[in-house]
């Protein structure tokens, strides 16, 4: 018997337009989702996308409609489970917009709105984010924070590394002139007494900062600033109010801030209305006040 390597066939352009088009006709659809193509198509649209560049770009060759997403009904958990299935697929530890847009179901844009920033909803997702060379004050004083919060103490020069910190501490150096004078920065700056900043963050932004649309007029912006969050940390003690844990106690513990009454439902983003959850605990509350 003789083993030969069949050569691999080009599939042409016609070929995955039309098997876009077989799809549609066999749901019966007029539009056809990437989770659908998977299922039924004879290629991956993960071909297709690296071809024509995104689903929508697709969906338009095939002269199929647009399946625009609702975002009034997606979460973040839902958010979440796309990025890492993404990652994954593309076997990357740290996953960039512009991959996400071209293998990912949402728009990163939109998840921007929902996280706040990319590395928000990277960190969140479990993913090593890219270090800016350029990291901005409150940038380093955030990472410093939750540093400070897994290790439940005062972190040294030399704890200032993956995976409790983003970064090394010679940033700090580089931007605060030492150690020492970081953390008298750091510790001023969070101490600082600015009760009509801190404790209650008033919105200057029309509409909503999340995917969700609500119907409630609020006075507060959703995001909860840094400052804001250490405050109510230090309140709870770096602790769930719920369970008592922490995570110098267990580095697995993710603290978070969370609306007591929430926001979705008329909650006000201020010092009274906030309180620290472990991960687990704020997942497995009621959204209901």
């Amino acid at each position: 018997m003789e083993f030969q390597l069949k050569k691999q066939r080009n599939i042409t352009d016609t070929e995955l337009i039309r098997d876009m088009q077989d799809v549609s006709q066999k749901l019966n659809k007029d539009t056809v989702t990437i989770e659908e193509y998977d299922k039924y198509g004879i290629y991956n649209s993960s071909t297709l996308r690296r071809r024509f560049g995104n689903w929508a770009t697709c969906l338009k060759k095939a002269n199929l409609r647009s399946s625009k997403i609702n975002y009034s009904n997606v979460t973040r958990k839902d958010v979440l489970q796309d990025i890492i299935k993404v990652a994954k697929n593309l076997n990357k530890r740290n996953l960039t917009a512009k991959d996400y847009d071209k293998y990912g179901k949402f728009n990163h844009r939109k998840i921007v709105r929902l996280f706040h920033s990319w590395n928000n909803a990277i960190k969140e997702a479990g993913l090593y984010c890219k270090i800016s060379k350029h990291l901005t004050e409150e940038d380093l004083f955030n990472n410093l924070l939750n540093v400070w919060q897994k290790l439940g103490r005062q972190p040294c020069y030399r704890e200032m590394c993956q995976p409790l910190s983003i970064c090394s501490a010679k940033p700090y150096v580089t931007k605060f002139g030492s150690w020492y004078k970081t953390l008298e920065k750091f510790i001023e700056y969070m101490n600082k007494d600015t009760n009509n900043e801190d404790c209650k963050q008033t919105s200057e932004i029309e509409g909503h900062d999340n995917i969700n649309d609500c119907e409630y007029i609020h006075k507060t912006a959703r995001n909860i600033n840094l400052r804001l969050r250490y405050l109510v940390l230090k309140r709870d003690n770096f602790k769930c109010v719920i369970c008592g844990r922490s995570p110098a106690k267990d580095p697995k513990i993710e603290l978070q801030i969370d609306h007591i009454i929430p926001w979705s439902k008329g909650g006000e983003t201020t010092i009274e209305n906030l309180r620290t959850l472990c991960s687990e605990c704020n997942l497995g509350k009621s959204d209901i006040y």
